[in-house]
C-alpha cells in the first residue's frame, strides 16, 4: 500500500480483514449485472485475480484497469478486449479501514505473494506482480473515457 503511495496514487485504502473478512461478515457480494440494453456493466464486488475468493468481480491475469477521469473504469485483457465497462459512481462501494467509502472499482484483490511494482518514468502506470510476472496493470487517465 505504501508503494502505491508514494507514487502519486491519492486513493489508496486498506480494507480492515480484506475482502475475506467482508464475506464472512455477511455482508452481500453478488457478480456483475449487466445493465438491459447498456454497455456498462454494474460492479458489486472487487476486481479480482484471486481465483480463491468468493464473490467479486474475477479478471483474468494479464489484465489492465484504466481508471478514466470521469469516473469510468475499463478493464482490457491481455488482448487489448474490452473485459468490461463501469461507472465507478454506480458500482457497489466499501468502508476502508480508515472510514472512507469507495467503490469496489477501485478495490482489487490479489492472489497472495503479489507485490506492487510502480512502472518506472511512466506516472499514473502501477504493475502488480507475481513470480516476476506481470499480472495486472493499473492506469490512471487524465482523460475522459469517450466511447
Amino acid at each position: 500500500m505504501q508503494i502505491l503511495l508514494d507514487n502519486g496514487y491519492s486513493n489508496v485504502f486498506e480494507m480492515n480483514g480484506g475482502f475475506k473478512a467482508w464475506t464472512n461478515a455477511g455482508y452481500t457480494v453478488t457478480t456483475n449485472i449487466v445493465y438491459p440494453g447498456g454497455s456498462f456493466t454494474k460492479i458489486t464486488g472487487p476486481l479480482t485475480l484471486a481465483s480463491d475468493e468468493t464473490g467479486g468481480t474475477f479478471i483474468p491475469y494479464g489484465a489492465v484497469i484504466i481508471h478514466w477521469a470521469n469516473g469510468i473504469t475499463e478493464v482490457t485483457g491481455a488482448d487489448n478486449r474490452r473485459i468490461l465497462l463501469a461507472k465507478d459512481a454506480e458500482a457497489a462501494t466499501v468502508t476502508t479501514s480508515t472510514g472512507e467509502v469507495k467503490p469496489v472499482t477501485w478495490i482489487y484483490q490479489l492472489p497472495q505473494g503479489a507485490t506492487v511494482a510502480p512502472a518506472s518514468g511512466e506516472p499514473g502506470i502501477t504493475r502488480m506482480m507475481l513470480d516476476g510476472n506481470v499480472i495486472l496493470t493499473i492506469i490512471q487517465k487524465l482523460e475522459n473515457f469517450t466511447e
